[in-house]
């Protein structure tokens, strides 16, 4: 979607440690976090999927009358920026680009 599109994407490291497989990714003192290098490896492999879309800002007050009405939780996790590439924010708000260590079935 970003690269077809010409724009790039910050994730929120914050939000993101929110979604681990027990609803969290605890820190030492037990908040939700995650490392912004672990994160980066996390988003690119494994097995677990979740539908990702893009919206406008102006589309949030429709999409949540949808979830709600379907009972399907939805989660801002970014935001869509002119900037190429995909970026981690961390909980410091330092920015990271996502390094892609996925296998690639095409190459």
């Amino acid at each position: 979607i970003l690269r077809a599109s010409t724009v790039g994407a910050e994730l929120d490291c914050t939000v993101l440690a929110t979604l681990g497989p027990q609803g969290e990714w605890p820190n030492a003192s037990g908040e939700p976090s995650l490392d912004i290098y672990a994160l980066s490896h996390i988003l690119s492999g494994g097995d677990d999927y979740e539908l990702s879309f893009t919206a406008s800002v102006a589309a949030r007050s429709a999409l949540h009358a949808v979830a709600t009405e379907l009972g399907l939780p939805l989660r801002r996790i970014g935001r869509i920026v002119n900037e190429t590439g995909l970026w981690l924010i961390d909980e410091g708000g330092r920015r990271e680009a996502v390094q892609a260590h996925s296998f690639d079935h095409f190459a």
